[in-house]
């Protein structure tokens, strides 16, 4: 495995080769620590304290991640594929907790509860933006720079880490909220669709009554409320920022009237949409 060093000893270790065997069965010494494994094609099994885990990544990519708070050992019993591709991320717990209690909210659980053995750890089957951006560090896009590559794997890296945070972190008791956050997404991606939610039913495939109660139960609004939000947040951004016309910013909020969009905008900053407009130079 390849590993990249990043500072605060942040390390990314990446494998892409085909495997039968595993090398070395010695336990080995590890020291405290959080690591995520994403296998995204191939099978592995190793023990951790003697705790044993399997990801078999045969069908479909597996993941996992163990939170070691004292010294411990680790034995690896096998690993296979054609190809074994894997991705190993790594912190010391110093950063790791520096991290998660400056991204977490005060009163959020960390995903993972603190076991007696000091130990704790989970597994679980990666969603498609975190196997999309583990594909990403094992294969990231060519383009002869290896300072730049370096960066792209490590901006890559401490997304993954907040990905698995997220997805972890959430009860298994709203299975919605998963779902929600994809349609949030593919929202954001649409604001110029003016009437994006028959593209949204085909990209989700659920129809819209089902597509409106993830949304609302997860984030408390309604798609519309959550677009026309947006929309105006969008607008915004560009009569600050760029100066566009108050009836190009109208437009890009889904307003045919200029006059209708200034009511909306002072409703929602509590300011006149000129008063914020750049002046060009």
């Amino acid at each position: 495995m390849t590993i990249h060093t990043y500072p605060g000893n942040l390390r990314i270790g990446v494998l892409d080769a085909n495997k039968s065997t595993v090398v070395d069965r010695a336990p080995q010494p590890l020291n405290p620590k959080f690591k995520v494994l994403v296998l995204l094609n191939g099978y592995h099994k190793f023990t951790v304290n003697e705790c044993e885990v399997e990801l078999d990544a045969t069908h479909h990519p597996a993941a996992m991640f163990f939170h070691l708070r004292a010294r411990g050992t680790l034995r690896h019993l096998a690993s296979s594929g054609h190809p074994y591709r894997k991705l190993a991320l790594t912190t010391d717990l110093d950063w790791f907790n520096s991290f998660s209690e400056s991204t977490l909210p005060q009163d959020s659980p960390l995903p993972f509860s603190h076991d007696d053995d000091g130990l704790s750890l989970q597994k679980w089957q990666p969603s498609k933006d975190l196997i999309r951006l583990s594909t990403q560090i094992i294969l990231p896009p060519p383009n002869g720079d290896p300072w730049q590559t370096s960066l792209y794997r490590m901006s890559a890296g401490l997304e993954i880490l907040r990905r698995v945070l997220e997805e972890v972190g959430q009860d298994n008791s709203r299975p919605g909220d998963a779902i929600a956050e994809q349609i949030r997404l593919f929202l954001l991606s649409q604001l110029e669709n003016q009437n994006p939610l028959e593209a949204l039913e085909a990209h989700m495939n659920l129809n819209r009554r089902s597509l409106q109660r993830h949304f609302k139960r997860r984030f408390g609004v309604t798609i519309a409320d959550f677009l026309r939000e947006a929309r105006l947040q969008r607008a915004h951004k560009a009569l600050s920022e760029d100066g566009v016309s108050i009836a190009m910013a109208a437009f890009m909020a889904g307003y045919t009237s200029p006059a209708n969009f200034a009511t909306a905008f002072r409703r929602a900053f509590s300011v006149s949409p000129k008063l914020i407009q750049r002046v060009p130079r």
